[in-house]
Order: C-alpha cells, then sequence, then structure tokens
C-alpha cells in the first residue's frame, strides 16, 4: 500500500510540473485570461493533494481527530 501511495505521489510532482510549465507558457502567451485561471486552479488542486498525501502521518492523525 504505501509503495502505491509513494508512486501516485511522484505521478502528482510530475503532473504538477507538467501544469507548471503549461501555466507559464499560458500566461506569457495570453496574459490573464480564462485558460490561464483554470490552469492555475488545477494547479492549485493538485498542490493540495500532493501535500496532503505527502504530509507526515502524525499532522494527518491531529487534523482528523480536530
Amino acid at each position: 500500500m504505501e509503495r502505491m501511495v509513494n508512486v501516485y505521489i511522484m505521478e502528482l510532482r510530475r503532473l504538477i510540473n507538467e501544469k507548471k510549465q503549461e501555466l507559464y507558457r499560458f500566461y506569457r502567451e495570453q496574459g490573464i485570461s480564462s485558460k490561464v485561471l483554470k490552469l492555475s486552479t488545477d494547479l492549485d488542486k493538485l498542490i493540495y493533494e500532493y501535500q496532503m498525501l505527502s504530509a507526515p502521518l502524525c499532522f494527518k492523525k491531529n487534523s482528523v481527530q480536530n
């Protein structure tokens, strides 16, 4: 199970880097546009998911208990 989580975390990092590059490229080309804002939102969601999965286990336990 832990191995699957680690593989998923690595895939999330790859997706985050890919979305960052795409976001920077579209921002340079289009400025602020609906596509740029959507990419930014998608990137935020990926980063949040990555942080939740890679957080220390004790932090997760404390968050659930509160």
